[in-house]
């Protein structure tokens, strides 16, 4: 297709540019430089108003050279050019990132700063159809599942640090040879970037090594590898809206992490659950998301098994996954808000509204009612044992219970070690006391003194002790999302 047809369609597919001011990123090479002439010509029946972003990532000794061609390259087309400059292998090394993945971040960075300077509705970039069989065939060997096959799309709006940027990709369906053609026709000067021969480049490996040997497969294997992003890309939307849903019901998107319910997450389809991981990971990185591949997604769902006794895994960027009790986190997990040092009082009946938002609810019962398996958050005690007054407060140095079958006490900073609650965490775990002292840490051990599920069943249906005496049954209600 000829870059300018393309240019055209696009513009006629997407009325919300109309009239609109929009970014043409352009490196100087024939593919940007296509994209500029050709957005040129065709923007005036589409009433749109163009300007240059031109970003030198100081990755050559002679890039400032290149900075004087796209100004010329304004001039020749009447076009405003804003360019920067920026230390691309410094950023890299602070930031640990492959110098692949430093210049992206930056450069999206830098695009989103532009667009948001000029006011623009969107950046436009020189992408081709051989750009996006590569990103296919790239992402196939990172071992990405049918969805990351989606990869670039015509129009997508990416997160960056401080913000987003709007992605118009028009040159998908134009091929690389087209471009340089369009501009050995109108007489455009380009520049050759040495970087796209370099073999450290994985990119430039599968340009220069990998597709031609696919060529002798099928001559046509570019074209096929874009369908192929097509056809995936419509599975991906398929999965995206509902996603879209399971996220705003489910994500708690905290500073520097993501968190979820591990049974809201295990209830899903699993593309629900790696279409959520993804999203995750997007959130948690911003700008300066490197590529994950299937094996980081699958050792995060492998987590959610919960059977296990690895409880974390990595991915790039010094970033970590976590399950830490009945929750999932992607990046840094926030500690719950702890219960103040008093503690609260708590009637029989009445309830007590904790800091996360949390209740711990009583009641009166005539007989026992909590389900026989519910996680230590419902039990039944009886009265008399626990004493009045209750009250609910956060663990104290020589809390102690006698959990049932251990046949002693334990010190209740014990038991939360050895249910791995994380130090930070403790503060927050309720913990019902009576006139006798601690019985019920909620979530984890009742008191063996008090526990009714301990006894005969056969005698408490008959009447036994248990059955006879006035109860209080005691509920934790998670806070409401």
């Amino acid at each position: 297709m000829h870059p300018e047809t393309a240019i055209q369609a696009f513009l006629a597919q997407h009325s919300d540019l109309h009239g609109q001011r929009l970014v043409l990123a352009v490196s100087g090479g024939a593919d940007s430089v296509a994209l500029a002439a050709a957005a040129t010509h065709a923007a005036p029946p589409f009433a749109l108003r163009l300007c240059i972003a031109h970003l030198d990532h100081a990755l050559r000794p002679d890039s400032a050279e290149d900075v004087l061609r796209v100004r010329r390259l304004g001039e020749q087309l009447g076009l405003e050019v804003v360019a920067a400059r920026h230390d691309v292998p410094g950023y890299a090394r602070a930031h640990r990132l492959s110098v692949e993945a430093a210049a992206r971040a930056v450069r999206y960075a830098f695009l989103a700063e532009v667009q948001g300077r000029v006011g623009a509705v969107g950046v436009a970039t020189g992408h081709t159809a051989d750009d996006q069989a590569e990103t296919v065939l790239l992402r196939l060997i990172r071992g990405a599942g049918p969805l990351g096959l989606a990869a670039m799309r015509p129009d997508r709006t990416l997160a960056v640090p401080n913000g987003t940027v709007r992605v118009l990709r028009p040159l998908l369906g134009v091929t690389r040879a087209a471009t340089r053609a369009f501009c050995a026709a109108r007489g455009l000067a380009y520049v050759e970037d040495p970087s796209n021969v370099d073999p450290r480049f994985a990119r430039n490996r599968v340009r220069r090594e990998v597709l031609p040997l696919l060529e002798r497969l099928n001559p046509a294997v570019r074209d096929a590898l874009c369908r192929t992003s097509v056809a995936a890309a419509d599975l991906a939307d398929l999965v995206a809206a509902e996603a879209e849903g399971a996220w705003q019901r489910l994500a708690r998107v905290a500073p520097g992490g993501v968190g979820f319910s591990t049974s809201d997450l295990r209830a899903l389809r699993r593309p629900i659950q790696i279409a959520l991981l993804e999203r995750a990971a997007a959130t948690l990185y911003g700008g300066e998301q490197p590529a994950l591949s299937a094996s980081h997604l699958e050792a995060a769902l492998a987590l959610l098994a919960g059977d296990g006794a690895q409880r974390e895994v990595h991915w790039p960027g010094r970033r970590r996954v976590q399950r830490v009790g009945s929750e999932l986190w992607a990046g840094a997990r926030p500690a719950p808000p702890p219960l103040p040092e008093s503690g609260y009082d708590l009637p029989v009946p009445g309830e007590v509204v904790l800091p996360s938002g949390a209740r711990v609810v009583a009641r009166r019962c005539a007989k026992p009612c909590a389900a026989a398996a519910n996680g230590w958050r419902h039990v039944d005690v009886p009265l008399a044992a626990v004493g009045e007054p209750l009250a609910v407060r956060r663990p104290r140095p020589g809390d102690r219970l006698r959990p049932r079958g251990l046949g002693g006490t334990k010190k209740v900073q014990d038991l939360l070690t050895d249910a791995k609650v994380p130090r930070p965490d403790r503060a927050a775990v309720p913990v019902v006391v009576g006139r006798g002292g601690p019985f019920w840490v909620v979530g984890f051990a009742l008191d063996e003194r008090v526990d009714l599920g301990g006894e005969d069943e056969a005698a408490r249906v008959a009447g036994g002790r248990g059955a006879a005496q006035p109860l209080v049954c005691l509920r934790y209600v998670g806070a409401e999302r």
